[in-house]
């Protein structure tokens, strides 16, 4: 069992963990201690009751605890049979040659859609539903494969006989294989791809064409990971220094935007953006809540954008462009 939070806190100890109590279905699991497998807390365990309760811990992001690989998520798993933990260490010496018995392939489903913050620009902007009218891309997730063993990806959509487009990137943000086609409930559209390095992998989504209403869309992804998994020493990262970077800066006021504030009309000039590129411009509110999208060229997104800007009340609202060529994130406030 897996607990992820975006908690922050600078503590050495357990005292700012995350709680939550779950229940465990499978039987066998009753009774047994569970133990923390990224070391954030250290060799303690948490037992399953005789009924399926079980206290999952997990220690908050940015922590100072000694010894422990873990920031924002904890892996709960059984103490394997015969095996004794005394030290931390001793528990990622045992991992380091675990081998499991079963078939390695992982599958994972997400559902696109807005909720827990998924849409919020200033979150890690992975989810999210598809745009009305759109074919702005949105970031499924990311999945650490291993080379010559398939990537499989279905895509189930919540209105039948519409078009999407799949497709994977690499590490280095290369696409790496793209599959467009109409997908349905029954008949999910389908990717496949075989990786030749080992690394990350990250799905993206959009619908195929400006004519589609919003939808939600369940994307599985089934694929191998490799025996040992070392992220941060692997020969493809999942963000380098130079895309945070990129990132940061997109926040930045670069002067693209004015006035601002502003009553309402916003201009967008961006020197290397051609006054002919189709562009996506989407406003949302402070919280991350979508108002409005746009499209077109830049000229006439921007000005069907202000009428909405204009009928907001006082505050900070975000924007977002989308090309095929770049993509901006601002920040305005409306007077």
């Amino acid at each position: 069992m897996i607990g992820i939070t975006d908690k922050f806190s600078l503590v050495s100890d357990n005292s700012a963990d995350e709680e939550v109590w779950i229940s465990v279905s499978d039987p066998s699991w009753f009774g047994r201690d569970l133990i923390d497998y990224s070391g954030a807390h250290g060799i303690s365990t948490t037992r399953v009751f005789s009924d399926g309760r079980v206290l999952i811990k997990t220690a908050p992001v940015g922590h100072t605890i000694s010894g422990a690989l873990g920031h924002g998520y904890s892996i709960w798993a059984p103490i394997p049979a015969g095996v004794t933990f005394t030290t931390v260490q001793q528990l990622y010496d045992y991992l380091s040659g675990y081998q499991p018995s079963r078939a390695r392939n992982t599958v994972q489903e997400w559902e696109m859609a807005d909720d827990l913050g998924d849409s919020h620009p200033k979150s890690l902007r992975q989810g999210g539903q598809l745009p009305a009218k759109s074919t702005a891309q949105r970031i499924v997730g990311s999945v650490f494969a291993e080379s010559g063993k398939p990537i499989t990806v279905l895509l189930y959509p919540s209105i039948n006989g519409t078009s999407q487009t799949l497709t994977l990137f690499n590490a280095t943000n290369q696409a790496v294989s793209t599959r467009t086609g109409t997908s349905s409930n029954t008949a999910p559209l389908q990717m496949s791809f075989t990786p030749v390095a080992t690394g990350w992998y990250t799905v993206r989504v959009n619908s195929s064409n400006t004519a589609q209403s919003a939808q939600r869309v369940w994307v599985n992804v089934n694929y191998t990971a490799p025996p040992i998994v070392n992220t941060r020493n692997g020969s493809t990262l999942l963000r380098t220094r130079q895309e945070e970077s990129t990132e940061e800066q997109a926040w930045m006021p670069l002067n693209e935007v004015y006035p601002n504030p502003t009553n309402g009309i916003v201009r967008i000039s961006i020197p290397t953006l051609p006054v002919t590129e189709h562009v996506t411009l989407e406003l949302y509110s402070v919280e991350g809540t979508l108002l409005h999208s746009s499209q077109g060229a830049i000229n006439i997104a921007t000005q069907d954008l202000s009428k909405r800007l204009q009928a907001q009340t006082s505050g900070v609202y975000l924007i977002r462009l989308q090309s095929k060529s770049l993509t901006r994130r601002y920040k305005i406030i409306r007077l």
